[in-house]
C-alpha cells in the first residue's frame, strides 16, 4: 500500500490537550524515522477516534503515513516492523496498525463476532478469546470493541430523609449541577455574535471533585444541612456503549497476522476451539473478509458448474458421443491438479477469486486441446484408418500446434506468474510491483494449469481412445457398445490373475 496508519489509543479521563501531545509522541518518533532512513513522504497527525466499524473504543488518535514511490523505499511491513518496535516504549499509549484497504472491505483478516443474551457471560468469553487470540502466536494486533474500564457515580436521594430537612429532588439535583456541569441562570447578548451567550454559575473549582459532594451544603428549611445526609454515592461499572446484531448482543474481536501467516489457517484453528471452550448460550460467527470469501465460493462454484454444463452440452451435441465428451472434459481434472500443484511449487495461497477465476479459464482453455486431437482421430476413423494408427496420426498431426499454442500461452504469462513490469516507454524492467500483484494468482492458476494438463493430455487422451476401442468396440458416431465383451474381459483376466 501506497499508505497506512498508526492508531493510537489510551484510557483515562483525557482531555484534548493530553490527546494531542500523547499523539505527537507517536508523531515524533515516525518523524525521526523518516529523517534517519527516508522512504516516508507525508506525515499527518489526527485527534480523536478515526476508525468505523471494527476500531478500538480506547482510541485517541492516528498517525497517517503516505509513503514515497515503492521503488526507492523499503516494503511497508519493514517500516512498520520498525515503527512499532520504536513506539513500544512510551509509555500510557498502545499503538496499532492500520493499512491501506484496496481490495476486502474489512480493515483487518480475521473479524470475530460473540453473541449472548447474559451481558456478563458474553464478556467473560470475549475476554477469554481474546486471550486465546493473543496467544495464539501467529495473530498480532487483537483488539476488541470491548468499552474501556470505567466508573458511573450514582447519587441515591433518601427522600424520607430529605423530607424531614425540607429538601426535595428538584433542589439537590440543582446542588449536584453547579457541582458538575453548571446551572443556566440567564444569557446576554453581546456585540460580537449574533447568538445570545448562556450565563453559567458554578461553584470553585475546589468543590467540583467528588470530595465536593461531601462539603456541600444544601439551604433547608432547617438551615445549611450537609449533603451527605440524605445523598449517599454508589460506583457502579458503566457498561459503555451496547451492540446489537440480530437482536443479540454482540462484541466484535479483530486480529492480524505475521507476515506470510495464511488467515485462513489460523481461522480453523479458532474455529475448532471455540466449538469447545464457549459456554452454553454464546454463539459466534467470522464475518469480514471470511464472509465474503464464503459468497465469493458460492459463486465461483456456480459459475464452475455452469462452466462445464455448456461445454458438456456443445461437445455432446457436436461429436454425438457420451465417452468422448468425457475424454473431453478429463483435461479440466487434470489442469486443476496442475494448478494446485502449482501453488505448493510457487509457496502461494489458493486466493478464493483470483485462483478460482484462474481454473474457470482453464475449464474453456485446456479441452481445446483434447478437441482438436479427438476430432483428428474421428477423421481418422471415419476414412477407414485402423484405431491404433490413428491414434498415433493424430497425436503425431495435432503434437505441433497442441504444444505452440500451450508454450504461447505459458510465455506469455510468465511475466505476470513473476510479478515483473515491463515498462517499454521508460525502457525499465521493475519487478513486484503493485499493480502486478493483484494478477499474479490468476496467472499461476492458468501457467500450471496448461503446464502440467498439455502432457498429460497427450498421453491419456490417446490410452483412453484404445481403451473405448478395444472394450467397447465405439465406432464415433455409431451406437455399437459392447459392455458385454468389456465385461468378460474383465472377468477373464481376473481369474487369470
Amino acid at each position: 500500500p501506497e499508505q497506512f496508519s498508526l492508531a493510537v489509543s489510551a484510557r483515562g479521563n483525557l482531555s484534548i490537550q493530553d490527546k494531542i501531545n500523547l499523539v505527537k509522541e507517536v508523531e515524533d518518533e515516525v518523524v525521526a524515522y523518516k529523517n534517519k532512513y527516508g522512504g516516508i513522504a507525508v506525515v499527518n497527525s489526527l485527534i480523536g477516534q478515526q476508525s468505523q466499524g471494527g476500531g478500538a473504543t480506547d482510541e485517541i488518535g492516528q498517525v497517517v503515513v503516505e509513503m514515497n514511490n515503492w521503488k526507492t523505499r523499503p516494503s511497508v511491513n519493514y517500516v512498520l516492523e520498525k515503527l512499532l518496535n520504536n513506539t513500544n516504549d512510551i509509555p500510557g499509549v498502545l499503538v496499532r496498525t492500520k493499512k491501506e484497504q484496496s481490495g476486502p472491505k474489512a480493515a483487518k483478516p480475521i473479524n470475530l463476532e460473540i453473541y449472548g443474551d447474559d451481558p456478563d457471560a458474553l464478556r467473560t468469553a470475549t475476554l477469554k478469546t481474546k486471550a486465546q487470540m493473543e496467544g495464539a502466536g501467529n495473530m498480532i494486533e487483537v483488539t476488541d470493541d470491548l468499552p474501556p474500564p470505567s466508573i458511573n457515580w450514582q447519587l441515591q436521594v433518601d427522600r424520607g430523609e430529605a423530607a424531614r430537612y425540607g429538601a426535595n429532588v428538584a433542589l439537590i439535583g440543582t446542588v449536584v449541577k453547579l457541582v458538575t456541569q453548571g446551572v443556566r441562570i440567564g444569557s446576554i447578548n453581546t456585540n460580537d455574535s449574533n447568538k445570545q451567550v448562556d450565563i453559567i454559575a458554578r461553584y470553585p473549582e475546589a468543590y467540583r471533585g467528588l470530595s465536593g459532594l461531601d462539603r456541600i451544603k444544601v439551604n433547608t428549611q432547617v438551615g445549611a444541612v450537609p449533603l451527605s445526609y440524605f445523598v449517599k454515592r454508589q460506583a457502579t461499572l458503566d457498561d459503555g456503549t451496547i451492540n446489537r446484531t440480530d437482536q443479540k448482543q454482540a462484541h466484535a474481536i479483530t486480529a492480524g497476522v505475521k507476515p506470510g501467516v495464511v488467515p485462513g489457517n489460523e481461522i480453523k484453528i479458532m474455529d475448532a476451539w471455540l466449538k469447545k471452550n464457549l459456554p452454553e448460550g454464546v454463539t459466534y460467527a467470522f464475518t469480514g473478509d471470511q464472509e465474503n470469501q464464503k459468497e465469493s465460493m458460492i459463486f465461483l462454484l456456480t459459475a464452475f458448474s455452469v462452466a462445464i454444463f455448456m461445454i458438456a452440452a456443445v461437445m455432446l451435441l457436436e461429436f454425438n458421443s457420451f465417452s468422448t465428451c468425457l475424454f473431453i472434459l478429463t483435461a479440466v481434472i487434470m489442469s486443476t491438479a496442475g494448478v494446485l500443484i502449482g501453488l505448493m511449487i510457487m509457496g502461494q495461497p489458493f486466493v478464493v477469486v483470483m485462483t478460482g477465476l484462474g481454473i474457470i479459464s482453464l475449464a474453456g482453455i485446456i479441452v481445446n486441446n483434447n478437441i482438436v486431437l479427438i476430432d483428428t482421430y474421428d477423421h481418422h476413423r471415419h476414412a477407414g484408418i485402423a484405431p491404433i494408427e490413428a491414434i498415433i496420426l493424430a497425436g503425431a498431426q495435432r503434437l505441433r500446434p497442441v504444444v505452440l499454442t500451450s508454450i504461447g500461452t505459458v510465455l506469455g504469462l510468465l511475466p505476470v506468474v513473476f510479478a515483473v513490469n515491463i515498462d517499454f516507454v521508460g525502457r525499465a524492467i521493475d519487478v513486484g510491483g503493485p499493480s502486478s500483484q493483484l494478477w499474479v494468482g490468476l496467472a499461476t492458476a492458468i501457467t500450471f494449469g496448461m503446464v502440467f494438463a498439455t502432457p498429460f493430455t497427450l498421453l491419456i487422451t490417446p490410452c483412453m481412445l484404445i481403451i473405448r476401442e478395444r472394450y467397447f468396440g465405439h465406432i464415433p458416431g455409431g451406437n455399437q457398445h459392447r459392455i458385454t465383451n468389456f465385461l468378460s474381459g474383465l472377468a477373464k483376466r481376473f481369474s487369470n490373475q
